[in-house]
């Protein structure tokens, strides 16, 4: 990852007071982002080997620079949650698979394979 291809800039929490609080958004025009800081503090620049993972509070300010290579950036999204989230309509936010309970591990690959879409590797 690096500036030309779209790199993921971070703010500090101590720059807008984000640790463990989530600001105000706004949805930007046209988009299917959410704009939550528009200061002049741009983040710092993480600029990672292909292959590498960055991690990150979901509470942190980050934004992304345009990818102005000819090639595609890919990222992979992973989140926590101690417990299962729902759209306020009620339904499951995204996958929710549930894979730790009272400290004891739960996750079944056989039966989230079987509902998925993903294989097996």
């Amino acid at each position: 990852m690096c500036e030309e291809n779209g790199t993921i800039f971070v703010l500090p929490h101590e720059v807008r007071q984000t640790r463990n609080n989530v600001l105000p958004h706004r949805a930007e025009e046209g988009a299917n982002d959410l704009i939550g800081y528009e200061g002049e503090e741009p983040g710092d620049k993480i600029e990672v080997e292909a292959g590498a993972i960055v991690v990150f509070s979901s509470t942190s300010l980050h934004r992304s620079s345009a990818n102005t290579t000819g090639s595609s950036r890919r990222a992979y999204l992973a989140q926590y949650s101690g417990d299962i989230i729902h759209h306020s309509s009620g339904s499951l936010w995204a996958q929710a698979v549930p894979f730790v309970k009272a400290g004891e591990l739960i996750y079944d690959q056989p039966a989230d394979l079987a509902t998925s879409h993903i294989e097996s590797r």
